[in-house]
């Protein structure tokens, strides 16, 4: 191969790279341009989504033998009066089985998952969401009273929203 043919393939190449490099610029110019008339959405999704849809229900789940004592009456009226599902403004349903009886598959499985030590403590609160990710997850057990229904039912942010 001679000189001037090696010069020439070189001098192409260099034009090749030259037209190559030109054409990126201005496929990213165009782009550049284009991307900028687009408009952000003006809808407030996240404002449509606070006002509209319906928060998941938290489930205090009270396992009591027999009758509840007087002072877990008056906690399981506290928390019905304030759920939603009576009329109050917290996410919450209260509902009170025997562990002995007949209950819902889904609350003999949430029984059978607590230690002894927490079944001896009946009447027993069980507070869970039915809707973690990988199913239902237990957010706090205790003794009936010990639950704190001011903390379930009051929040500073619950308050400038309602």
């Amino acid at each position: 191969m001679s000189l001037l043919n090696v010069f020439l393939n070189c001098s192409r190449f260099a034009t090749h790279l030259k037209c190559h490099a030109k054409l990126v610029a201005c496929v990213a110019v165009l782009l550049t341009l284009m991307t900028s008339n687009v408009s952000a959405c003006n809808i407030p999704v996240f404002r449509y989504a606070l006002e509209r849809w319906r928060p998941d229900l938290t489930e205090v789940v009270v396992f009591v033998r027999d009758t509840l004592p007087e002072s877990g009456n008056e906690i399981v009226d506290a928390l019905t009066n304030n759920s939603s599902i009576h009329g109050g403004h917290t996410n919450l349903e209260v509902v009170i089985r025997d562990p002995d009886g007949d209950i819902e598959p889904d609350l003999k499985e949430l029984w059978g998952s607590l230690s002894d030590e927490q079944k001896a403590q009946v009447p027993l609160a069980v507070v869970h969401s039915r809707s973690g990710r990988d199913g239902p997850f237990r957010l706090w057990t205790g003794s009936l009273d010990q639950l704190n229904v001011s903390l379930l039912t009051q929040s500073p942010a619950r308050t400038d929203l309602v």
